[in-house]
């Protein structure tokens, strides 16, 4: 199995970032990334990012070039907040292995997110992994991205030179990532999807660009997933008008 565990911005990897310093607004509650920042001092766990699942092996350029658009825009989007100091701490975990994973369905990613996350320790995950509150304060270690041939070959990127953008581009994205979390919830029926007629099949579109804002609303909002307006059901795409 390959797992990459680097900086999502391209640094180097590193054992463990720095210690992240406090800053005076870090308690605003409006703050841009604030729900992130309070999160990483609570749990004392000096990584955010969604674990990926790769589990479509027939185009490596199209998986490289989600995950170039991915780690871009997440980029840009920290900058344009003034949050430069978050980027060190945001990892994309990818695991990629051809044999365990291609073809998996979203049920057998699910079980097997839930493995890596009981499994957690200070020497595989890094610093303040084994806090009891991760599982809890960290969506990270809540929901994870699966990524199809689907959602790679829908993932695009325009730039438009921006005098303003810190990092000196407009990025228009266009894409979505399948977000896996570990409700399921007992609802009504409804049309069918992948076997699941309940109004949560356990999963949900997010627009690629929403990545990192999506896990900052689950740092904020623990049981955001069961929050009324928060879970979209697809074909629906969360942060898109639907």
């Amino acid at each position: 199995m390959s797992t990459s565990d680097a900086p999502a911005a391209g640094a180097a990897a590193v054992e463990a970032p720095p210690p992240l310093v406090p800053e005076e607004g870090d308690d605003d509650r409006l703050a841009a990334w604030g729900p992130t920042i309070r999160s990483l001092f609570k749990s004392g766990h000096p990584k955010w990012g969604f674990l990926i699942y790769r589990v479509s092996y027939d185009d490596d350029e199209a998986w490289q070039r989600f995950m170039g658009i991915l780690n871009r825009v997440s980029d840009n989007w920290i900058r344009r907040s003034r949050k430069e100091r978050l980027l060190p701490y945001l990892f994309w975990t990818t695991m990629e292995d051809r044999a365990a994973f291609e073809g998996a369905s979203k049920d057998a990613i699910r079980d097997h997110f839930r493995n890596w996350i009981s499994t957690r320790s200070v020497e595989r995950d890094g610093p303040g992994a084994d806090n009891p509150i991760i599982a809890e304060r960290s969506p990270r270690y809540r929901a994870c991205l699966y990524v199809d041939k689907e959602v790679m070959e829908s993932a695009t990127l325009a730039e438009y030179p921006s005098a303003v953008n810190p990092t000196g581009f407009f990025l228009k994205v266009g894409g979505r990532d399948g977000d896996l979390a570990e409700e399921d919830l007992e609802e009504d029926e409804y049309d069918p999807i992948e076997g699941k007629s309940t109004f949560d099949v356990g999963w949900q579109y997010v627009d690629l660009q929403l990545t990192t804002t999506i896990y900052d609303t689950m740092c904020e909002n623990y049981d955001a997933w069961i929050r009324p307006h928060f879970y979209q059901r697809p074909p629906a795409v969360w942060g898109l008008k639907n």
